[in-house]
């Protein structure tokens, strides 16, 4: 019979570079530290908090940020040949995975944008918490992809006037 061996844990080895040194199969992280669900968090803050501080876990502690689970075991592309790995935290081929990290992504990707444009991170959650006003996190995820979508589109003429060449066009 076999005894399982866990990590001793002291003060010197009790942060997350540490942790992360000792897994061995980075695989099996997904079900433990995944991202919830887009319904299960009440606002952007909550989201934004599970991937810069990692999330609650009520009576335990937290879970580690996702920013740093990702950044050692996520998609990676070498700057020079832009060849990359499959992330090896995420299981491969399976659409629900799949659909939670974009959905998740999709709100981290807009925060980050907004810090690149001289937002502070406070600022940059009220500014999504009052776009969203009560929606739900899915309705306000599908509002955003339809305002970027309509982003690209042209707008419809309202003026009467098409800006397609057509006989008066060439007349004038």
């Amino acid at each position: 019979m076999t005894v399982d061996r866990y990590p001793v844990f002291t003060s010197r080895n009790c942060n997350w570079t540490s942790v992360f040194a000792m897994i061995k199969q980075p695989a099996l992280l997904w079900k433990a530290w995944r991202p919830e669900s887009l319904g299960s968090y009440p606002n952007v803050r909550l989201l934004w908090q599970a991937w810069d501080e990692g999330a609650l876990i009520e009576g335990v502690g937290r879970k580690p940020p996702l920013r740093l689970v990702d950044e050692e075991w996520g998609s990676q592309k070498h700057w020079q040949t832009s060849k990359g790995r499959l992330p090896s935290w995420r299981p491969h081929q399976n659409a629900s995975v799949r659909q939670t990290w974009s959905q998740f992504q999709f709100f981290v990707k807009r925060v980050e944008q907004a810090l690149a444009n001289g937002s502070t991170a406070s600022e940059a959650l009220q500014d999504f918490e009052s776009q969203r006003g009560d929606q739900s996190m899915p309705k306000f995820h599908k509002f955003l992809q339809s305002r970027k979508g309509a982003k690209n589109e042209r707008p419809p003429d309202t003026t009467g006037t098409s800006s397609q060449p057509g006989p008066s066009a060439a007349c004038q």
